[in-house]
Order: structure tokens, then sequence, then C-alpha cells
């Protein structure tokens, strides 16, 4: 075959990245002289000491209790075909809002690297209220310095202990109650769900004798998130109330949320912002009146 439009142009001598070790690839065609191409072909070409890099190792840890204490997870892990392991390294943390994350007693920082001797030292935190899967992300380094090329995730299902010790039977992310235009709007999500039958909005003026005053058909078994909403709009006179959410499964077991509380300026009262008053304030009508300055 000869080449095509004069002598070949060679490409320029490279050098490896520094501290490159693996396999550089490129591909290329070749073209006779009838100015034919024919398909692309890959040529590797193997560089550095002929180490291989560690693989980090994905974790599904077992499910953990979210009843207000430090829960042991699995260690950290990952293989190296041709060496020893050195550490791991935090690629990413659990979000703050599902709990936070130990490492050998101390709070773990993004980056951070944990030695093999301490992979096995990982406590997890889980916060208030939360009854999902949380995750986080690390890769492997091993005796050569050589790390792992994708990180790992490392997941932690948290299941929530209610009011009364049961565990809720849904993946619940979220419930809240707060005052909106003399009612009380309702809402909670949950992740997923199972064998769940329905749910029951439950209020209380001491946080100790409850009634029911919303009801939610759930969606039996899900694996993807749903959002639910109920208005409390026939108040009691008072000026705070106790919220929380009843989840019943198919075969009748039922578990609470922690407790939510929500206070009220009362039904028909007026509010006047700010007080005490200096030059202007505004003064807030129960019902349809609406607001006016006062002067």
């Amino acid at each position: 075959m000869a080449p095509a439009g004069g002598p070949p142009h060679w490409p320029a001598p490279t050098t490896p990245a520094s501290g490159y070790n693996g396999s550089a690839t490129f591909t290329y065609s070749a073209t006779d002289n009838s100015n034919v191409t024919g398909n692309a072909a890959t040529y590797s070409v193997p560089v550095g000491n002929g180490n291989q890099a560690p693989t980090a190792t994905a974790v599904t840890n077992p499910a953990i209790l979210n009843n207000g204490r430090f829960q042991t997870l699995q260690p950290l892990r990952g293989t190296d075909a041709d060496g020893t392991m050195a550490g791991y390294t935090l690629v990413t943390l659990p979000p703050a809002s599902d709990g936070t994350l130990y490492v050998n007693g101390m709070v773990a920082t993004l980056g951070q690297l944990v030695p093999t001797a301490l992979a096995g030292s990982l406590r997890f935190l889980p916060a208030g209220g939360y009854n999902c899967t949380t995750s986080f992300t690390f890769t492997a380094t091993d005796d050569q310095g050589l790390v792992s090329a994708s990180p790992a995730s490392f997941s932690v299902p948290v299941l929530l202990v209610a009011d009364g010790g049961g565990i809720l039977p849904v993946g619940l992310t979220a419930f809240a109650a707060k005052a909106a235009n003399h009612a009380v709007a309702l809402t909670w999500t949950t992740a997923s769900e199972k064998n769940s039958a329905y749910f029951v909005v439950e209020r209380s003026l001491d946080g100790k004798t409850w009634a029911a005053v919303a009801r939610a058909d759930a969606q039996g078994n899900s694996s993807s998130a749903h959002s639910y909403a109920a208005i409390d709009a026939h108040l009691p006179a008072a000026t705070r109330l106790y919220y929380r959410l009843q989840q019943v499964d198919q075969d009748g077991t039922a578990a609470y949320t922690p407790v939510q509380t929500v206070t009220l300026g009362g039904p028909g009262l007026l509010t006047l912002a700010p007080n005490p008053v200096r030059t202007a304030a505004t003064l807030t009508l129960p019902a349809a009146a609406q607001a006016r300055a006062v002067t």
C-alpha cells in the first residue's frame, strides 16, 4: 500500500503525563493508493510500571435504625489485583439533611483519606425524622498511590423509629404542619411504600390526647416518590396545636411520626405588627377582612 499524496507524516513523539499508569489508546485508519479508506482500528500503548489500579467496591449497608443513637456501618471495601490496599478517599458525603457520617469518632470531611486500618470505623447518626436511604461515594488507593478509576457508592437504608417504638413501613421523607390562613396545612412525602394502606393525620391540644382530622389512601406498593397534602380548617380555640402522622399497613400494623408543633395567633384573633407601635403598624383581621396600615 503506497502512501497517498507524498511521504507519510508521522506524529511527533509524546511523553506520558506524570504519574500516568495504564493503557493509552488512539484510533487510526489506512488509505490505499486509490484513496479508499478502511475501517478504523485501535492502537494501545501500555504505560507505567505495570501496576494495576485498585477497584472500589460498592457497599449496601444493612438497614439501620433512626432512634437518636449512633449506628455502626459496614467497612469500606476495595480490591487490588497486584498489590495491597492503602486506604480510601471520601469523594462525597451524605447530605446534612440525612445525617452525619463519622470516621473513628470524628465527623467525616470531604476528600478525607481513610486508612485501611480505619475502614471499619464508620458510624452514622441519622437526622431527626429521617426515614429513607442515604448514600456517599469513595475511591480506593493502593500501596503504589494508584487510585481506582471510578468511585463506588455506599448506601445506607435508614428506618425511623416512631413514637411508640414502631418502625415506619414506608420510606417517609418529610412530614410538615404549618399555619396558613386560619388553617393548618399538612404535607408529607414518601420515597417508597410497601404494603401501606392509608395515612391518618391526628391533632392534639396537649400532646397527649389525639383526634383524627384527615385521612388519605396510601399507594400500597411503590418504589417512586409520592406527595400528600391535607388541610385542617376547623381549628379549636388554641394558640398551640400538635400534629402527628399515623401510617397504617395493610395488615393493620401502625406507626407514628415524630410530633410537629404549630403556633397560631388563634382563630378570630387580631394581630398587630410591629408591637409595640411607633409610627405605623399593620393590623391583621380575622377571616376575609383585609389588613390596613394604622397610624
